[in-house]
């Protein structure tokens, strides 16, 4: 496992998830450089998916009506209903050719809040990806490139943001959105299974890996 400060990321090594993360410029000790994203996607364009996003949002959703906490397996089904009935009202994502794209077995992030923050960005405590492949496009000036981890971690000032996010929420209800559209309430605890993400960017002050393999070319992530 390798835990690595943001301003002595090793290029050679992590350079899929320093661009994943943001170029890594801070002191060490300093917050995340508030350097932007790269365009968000227009919330508006696409037409809500009512068969996978009801937009029924009649019932507000406050933060003391979700789960803080991994809920026990009897509460499981509950929560994961009470989660996926605040998060339903949100427009589904969007398609982008820019950014990262993942696929991961788990996401679970704490302490998450979207908007008002600009172009779509939200920001969160904690951010543990299980069996993550990200798949980096590159730019003109660095080529792009797969990175595979059994686990990756991002910690201290996380910020992220997928022009579509979809997963299972708490492994039962699919649920497929865009944080550009995510209302603006604290998510303590947010966990999906079977996750995909295009159009991916995120900052954090921390990352730390374990059994990573980086290999040439985006390309070489598997789809499954």
């Amino acid at each position: 496992m390798r835990a690595l400060r943001r301003a002595a990321l090793l290029p050679a090594l992590l350079l899929p998830v320093a661009h994943l993360l943001g170029t890594p410029s801070a002191p060490a000790g300093a917050a995340p450089a508030p350097g932007d994203p790269p365009t968000a996607p227009s919330a508006s364009a696409p037409d809500r998916d009512l068969s996978a996003n009801s937009s029924d949002t009649s019932q507000p959703c406050t933060a003391e009506d979700l789960p803080r906490t991994p809920p026990p397996d009897d509460a499981l089904t509950n929560a994961a209903r009470q989660l996926a009935t605040c998060l339903r009202g949100t427009l589904p994502g969007t398609t982008s050719t820019g950014g990262a794209t993942l696929r991961a077995e788990g996401l679970t992030v704490t302490g998450l809040l979207c908007g008002p923050y600009p172009q779509g960005v939200c920001h969160a405590r904690r951010v543990v990806l299980d069996e993550a492949r990200i798949a980096y496009p590159g730019t003109q000036s660095t080529p792009g490139s797969c990175t595979a981890a059994r686990r990756i971690t991002l910690s201290g000032q996380v910020r992220l943001r997928a022009a579509s996010l979809s997963g299972r929420v708490f492994g039962l209800l699919p649920l497929t959105l865009s944080t550009a559209a995510v209302p603006p309430v604290p998510i303590p605890y947010l966990r999906l299974t079977d996750v995909h993400a295009t159009g991916l960017w995120s900052r954090a002050e921390w990352a730390t890996t374990a059994r990573t393999t980086i290999i040439p070319h985006p390309g070489n992530c598997p789809d499954d």
